[in-house]
């Protein structure tokens, strides 16, 4: 599913002309399409399930051969199960690689909740302390003696040392050229199985449902995840 059209500002100018295309983030686990609530494994040998798993992107940016940037307006909510790409336009160009954050800017916690992307029935709103949820994956793991165990990994925070907002940038493979008979993005995989198999994620409370330390530690494996398909 596609969400939301966007418009850009550009340090390359005002004048160019866009051509449309799509940006789709495609979740994995050990490289297979994630499917709502069905098991796999992680390294270990756990069976895990994942039943949700959202996270706001914002100050996407698309660098060109030429060592500028295509600078996208907006905040976008990507959901694995549900709206799962974004619809761009671009001008025509070399492109390099791309970046963008895993979380929003403080003003727009300060500024309460909000609509759109932003809207508090999205589930992605901190009611008790005016601010969103950066980064939701929840799901359960079942265990050899028969006992599921859930997981809630809710991680914000936006000021002080309980920053969560993380910063991604992914280099393309090889540049992609994109003119009128060539307008395709490389496909964003976000693999499920390079967070729940990292170290800090074992070892840390399965239910974080509030800023703090634990969250921040959580958030630093956010670029580890990402990659594009080649």
């Amino acid at each position: 599913m596609i969400i939301y059209i966007l418009s850009f500002f550009l340090s390359l100018g005002a004048n160019k002309i866009t051509l449309p295309t799509v940006l789709h983030f495609e979740h994995l686990a050990n490289g297979k399409k994630l499917e709502r609530n069905k098991y796999f494994q992680v390294s270990d040998q756990r069976n895990t399930s994942i039943r949700q798993w959202k996270y706001y992107i914002s100050h996407m940016e698309l660098m060109t051969k030429k060592g500028e940037s295509v600078k996208v307006a907006g905040i976008f909510l990507i959901d694995a199960f549900g709206n799962d790409s974004i619809r761009l336009a671009l001008p025509k160009g070399i492109y390099t690689g791309m970046k963008y954050a895993i979380g929003i800017d403080s003003s727009i916690h300060l500024g309460g909740a909000q609509d759109g992307a932003l809207d508090p029935l999205n589930g992605m709103y901190w009611a008790w302390n005016t601010g969103y949820i950066h980064f939701k994956l929840e799901g359960e793991e079942h265990d050899a003696v028969s006992t599921n165990q859930r997981f809630q990994y809710h991680v914000g925070g936006f000021s002080g040392t309980n920053k969560t907002m993380q910063l991604i940038e992914i280099p393309f493979s090889k540049k992609i050229k994109f003119d009128k008979e060539h307008m395709a993005l490389p496909i964003v995989e976000v693999e499920a199985i390079r967070f729940l198999d990292n170290e800090v994620v074992k070892m840390a409370n399965p239910l974080i449902m509030k800023e703090g330390k634990d969250a921040v530690a959580i958030s630093k494996i956010f670029p580890l995840i990402f990659s594009v398909k080649n």
